[in-house]
């Protein structure tokens, strides 16, 4: 990571100033502050680091293009993108050769957020909880997210939702509702198989009755990008996505972090940001 640092400080083409993030939710405060005044912002972190970025960016009212310089436990994100090269990346912001991605919008009574990857409520919500905690105490993030899954399907109580898209609704007990702009959350895991940063459409995997056996059954093809066959597991597209809660704790999360919403909407806001990076295209 230094030496790519040294290549993007030593070009004379690029004015580069350097911040560092010191606490939660202070890279969102940073970009806010100097996001306007740049021609670029880097982000170099993992895919929690990422979010805020783009959420101070957005939130600020900024067209800002943004790039991703994976550094974190998971970089999920980071694997929609072309492997990270400095000097093809160096040409693309002397360039300004940017792609466009769609971004992913979710809004409840008081709150609103934007992700870029994957947000989902349920399972994935409870494994983001632990997974903090236990970030807290000290442990490795990578050993403590497998440990969490299994955790999790002990501790987790499937809420009753009432989920309606664009042509279709389901209404009963979820395990796992993940909007997927990108297709690898979990470290690794691939719950979006079919899911495009350019599609202007959100792909929606939804789990209902699903058990540990269910779960650690598909492991193998949740790790290869498969299509899960299974009557409690449904693949949808949508551009709008309502939630409501009809009881039941709501654990969520957007992009890793943890996310407070019981019950929201969400929509795609196609071509939203401009990114650095180069978009692996499916």
């Amino acid at each position: 990571m230094n030496t790519f640092l040294d290549q993007i400080e030593a070009d004379d083409a690029l004015q580069v100033t350097l911040k560092k993030t010191r606490r939660k939710k202070h890279a969102r405060k940073l970009v806010k502050k100097h996001g306007a005044e740049k021609d670029a912002v880097i982000g170099i972190g993992g895919d929690g680091t990422f979010h805020e970025l783009v959420n101070g960016i957005k939130k600020a009212g900024y067209q800002t293009p943004i790039g991703f310089v994976p550094n974190g436990t998971g970089n999920d994100f980071a694997r929609m993108f072309q492997p990270l090269e400095a000097s093809a990346f160096i040409d693309r912001i002397k360039q300004e050769k940017y792609s466009n991605i769609d971004l992913g919008y979710l809004q409840s009574k008081r709150k609103e957020r934007y992700f870029i990857n994957i947000a989902g409520v349920g399972l994935d919500g409870k494994v983001i909880q632990l997974v903090e905690r236990s970030a807290e105490k000290g442990r490795s993030g990578r050993l403590s997210y497998a440990n969490a899954i299994l955790r999790a399907f002990f501790t987790f109580r499937k809420p009753h939702l009432h989920i309606q898209g664009d042509d279709f609704e389901y209404r009963g007990p979820v395990m796992l509702l993940a909007m997927c702009n990108g297709r690898v959350f979990g470290d690794g895991l691939i719950i979006g198989p079919q899911a495009s940063l350019t599609s202007g459409k959100m792909n929606i995997t939804l789990l209902g009755k699903v058990t540990l056996l269910d779960y650690l059954l598909n492991l193998g093809k949740l790790k290869k990008g498969k299509v899960i066959s299974h009557k409690q597991v449904f693949y949808h597209r949508t551009t709008n996505l309502r939630v409501n809660r009809i009881s039941g704790e709501v654990p969520g999360e957007a992009d890793g972090e943890v996310l407070k919403m019981k019950s929201f909407n969400m929509r795609v806001l196609p071509k939203e940001l401009t990114v650095v990076n180069e978009i692996i295209e499916k």
